[in-house]
């Protein structure tokens, strides 16, 4: 999860960059076993929302080199940031895989354990945190979302502020359930 309304992932290229900079199935086969599969979006093939291509960003290391270096012609700074997690030996090693990743690419990520998972929910409603793994898109309901990515909703942990999105979202929150909803 990024938060949207501080440095650096305030900006559309460090957003970009790391799209770019991690390989989501290397992710997988080494901390997952090679269980799961990438997911270029919150909703699974058959619930509504789902979309069969987004347009995600593949990765594409030589890409988000790119978009690093437009960070930092935009900035003068170069792109770095914290992550933060939940205290854990397999948060730990996840953790350090991404920072190896985005290091492959020139970003640098400083490891940030927050403790307990309490700890880590309170620095994601305070927004003291730059990037942080969380889970929080058990839905298969697009409505359910909104709590999450809602600009008026306390629970924005990525301080999402889009007017589409909230124009959207509470469009379908009116709407009776039912294939126009969908």
């Amino acid at each position: 999860m990024l938060n949207m309304q501080q440095a650096p992932f305030d900006n559309r290229n460090a957003r970009l960059a790391l799209a770019h900079a991690l390989d989501r199935q290397l992710l997988i086969d080494v901390r997952g076993g090679g269980l799961g599969q990438v997911a270029d979006g919150p909703f699974a093939e058959g619930v509504p929302g789902h979309v069969a291509d987004p347009g995600f960003p593949e990765y594409d290391p030589a890409k988000a080199e790119e978009y690093a270096a437009a960070y930092e012609e935009e900035t003068g700074e170069e792109l770095s940031f914290s992550y933060t997690f939940v205290t854990s030996e397999s948060q730990q090693l996840t953790a350090q895989e991404i920072q190896t990743q985005l290091a492959d690419v020139g970003i640098e990520v400083r490891l940030d354990p927050a403790g307990d998972q309490a700890t880590t929910i309170n620095s994601a409603l305070a927004g003291d945190f730059q990037a942080m793994g969380f889970r929080n898109h058990p839905s298969t309901d697009p409505d359910r979302e909104y709590n999450w990515w809602h600009s008026g909703a306390p629970t924005n942990f990525g301080k999402i502020a889009d007017e589409e999105i909230d124009r959207i979202l509470d469009e379908g929150r009116e709407m009776a359930r039912g294939e126009e909803r969908t």
